[in-house]
């Protein structure tokens, strides 16, 4: 992946097509599984249209052997950030390579934090304790080995921290990243990078002037008000939803997970979104000390089919039928100009900047009735075609042709949740979320 030429999406830095994130988390992908349990892991999300992971290159506590990886190999023959070893990267460029020729970008987190403030550096969940300890220089070494392991990779984008304001960690470890980030780009200056904080941030909120910081994230904050402000912020980066909350976590529903991804997307962050399973994250892991247990009671190669992978699959494949990269969030209610709610009912939308399309998530289904500003699709014969998308089915309905002038109700078929789209006639687009769109 890479920024296209105006710096406002991402593209295949091959063929220079967009490129909309559908990601899963597989923190533990590196550490955890057998390479065999990789390839079906992998085989898997590929074919349904993942196209994106986020993995931690070293794993502190995810694993059975941590920080060893399932063969037995550590990461380094000595002290944390020292003496990589080898055997251990060596296992890591395989599982990277594999990814890639699934056509799956990975987001390497190269020095995961731990989760908290304080605690950051206080626990073994992840390498704050052990960052704290090391000097600068160490982790200005450790940045450029992974840059020159990496640089030559196809498919890498390097995320910064994670799970944890640096800021607020006793000692601070805002300046230990910033090690890390110079160390990679003093290597790889090629590459992607970003940052993921705490929650309810984005990587703007603690790194915004940064030269390293390509492009923004939001970590666990599908909040509409909040995306729009990062959408309109004066230091604007394109961004995405990195983590939010995890299926099978926290009583989450396939309806509530849907609801953070449709909200995310359409109130700004159009680079697109990752997701989350438990136990696919963690790949089984059985290591009892674990801040969050990976579920014991489920296997994860049965949740690979899971309802929430079936809707981020079909998640992916609508945005991709459309100008994803266009879009610009309805923050004004200029589009949907009536019905759209408020809070777990909200209903967010989106036009893209040419007025081919218009996309509203609706959450409750036919208790809202929109009303939309027809005259927002800009259209040379003044025809607007219009569609129903089921975001559980991945199934589109017809609802017809009506002139692009004036405002027209609108209420879904049933009380689950609906995507309703609407397209230029003119463009002949197929069916949103067409299998015709091949996944990119």
């Amino acid at each position: 992946m890479a920024l296209d030429a105006s710096k406002s999406h991402l593209v295949n830095a091959f063929t220079g097509r967009p490129v909309f994130i559908t990601g899963d988390a597989a923190w533990s992908l590196i550490a955890q599984p057998s390479d065999a349990d990789v390839d079906v892991y992998l085989e898997d999300r590929a074919s349904r249209g993942f196209n994106a992971i986020i993995v931690n290159l070293i794993e502190h506590q995810y694993a059975d052997h941590a920080p060893a990886d399932f063969y037995g190999n550590p990461p380094f023959n000595g002290p944390s950030f020292s003496h990589p070893n080898e055997r251990y990267f060596a296992h890591a460029d395989s599982v990277i390579r594999r990814a890639a020729a699934k056509g799956i970008t990975v987001f390497l987190f190269p020095a995961y934090l731990g989760y908290g403030s304080g605690a950051c550096n206080k626990s073994d969940e992840g390498w704050g304790t052990d960052m704290a300890s090391a000097s600068d220089e160490v982790m200005k070494a450790w940045g450029a080995y992974v840059g020159n392991r990496y640089k030559s990779f196809p498919n890498i984008v390097y995320v910064i921290g994670c799970d944890a304001d640096p800021r607020t960690c006793k000692p601070s470890l805002l300046g230990k990243l910033n090690d890390v980030a110079a160390g990679i780009k003093s290597a790889d200056p090629i590459h992607l990078m970003t940052a993921d904080n705490a929650g309810q941030q984005s990587a703007l909120d603690v790194w915004s002037g940064y030269s390293w910081l390509d492009i923004n994230l939001m970590y666990n904050s599908s909040n509409p008000a909040k995306l729009n402000f990062e959408y309109t912020r004066p230091d604007f980066l394109p961004f995405f939803m990195d983590e939010d909350e995890y299926e099978n976590e926290h009583n989450t529903t396939p309806l509530r997970l849907r609801t953070r991804q449709y909200w995310s997307v359409l109130s700004g962050a159009y680079l697109g979104s990752f997701f989350g399973n438990n136990p696919i994250w963690c790949f089984g892991e059985t290591n009892r000390r674990s801040a969050v247990p990976c579920r014991a009671d489920k296997s994860w190669k049965n949740e690979l089919a899971s309802p929430g992978s079936a809707g981020q699959s079909w998640f992916g494949r609508l945005f991709r039928s459309r100008e994803y990269w266009l879009l610009v969030p309805d923050i004004r209610h200029t589009v949907v100009t009536a019905g759209h709610g408020s809070g777990s009912t909200l209903t967010t939308a989106a036009r893209t900047r040419d007025g081919q399309t218009i996309i509203a998530y609706i959450p409750n289904g036919n208790r809202a009735t929109l009303t939309v500003d027809m005259s927002k699709i800009t259209s040379a014969t003044k025809r607007a075609k219009c569609w129903w998308f089921d975001p559980g089915t991945g199934s589109a309905t017809r609802i017809g042709t009506f002139p692009s002038l004036g405002t027209r109700d609108f209420t879904p078929p049933d009380s689950g949740d609906w995507v309703l789209v609407i397209d230029d006639a003119k463009a002949d687009l197929l069916p949103p979320g067409s299998s015709g769109q091949p996944a990119r």
